[in-house]
């Protein structure tokens, strides 16, 4: 039998993980929060949403409802927690997917698997997304 060595401890942030990040809201821990992010294993707490953002939110959610409701066999969502990877949890204002989850839509059921772009896409589109959060992070807490 093969025993492994401790690994040295590095004091040091702690990286959160998408199960720690859920445990954690389903707590109750997040909810002096209205919205909030993982974003590299770190929490974000987003800005509140004005009027104008809501306005837009829905007028995007409802033509996209009723894209899916003619194409078939997708859904229009917002809001929902997507999992990218295993230190990221985002929520688009809006999206499409092949099926509402039960918790934490992962790229992989993002949009359509047919036609012009697709899950690739949309996968990408999300990736972008975190990246402007992080970048968006970066200016807040200066790092």
């Amino acid at each position: 039998m093969t025993e492994h060595a401790p690994r040295p401890f590095v004091p040091g942030p702690v990286k959160l993980r998408a199960e720690d990040f859920f445990l954690l809201g389903d707590a109750g821990a997040l909810s002096a929060y209205p919205k909030t992010e993982l974003i590299d294993g770190a929490i974000i707490a987003l800005s509140p949403q004005h009027s104008r953002h809501g306005r837009v939110q829905r007028a995007m959610f409802l033509a996209l409802h009723h894209a899916c409701e003619e194409v078939g066999g997708l859904e229009a969502a917002f809001e929902i927690s997507v999992v990218l990877g295993s230190h990221n949890v985002v929520q688009p204002d809006v999206m499409v997917l092949s099926s509402l989850p039960e918790r934490g839509a992962d790229p992989g059921g993002i949009g359509p698997s047919r036609g012009r772009g697709g899950r690739h896409d949309a996968a990408r589109g999300l990736e972008e997304s975190v990246a402007l959060r992080r970048w968006r992070r970066s200016r807040i807490l200066g790092r």
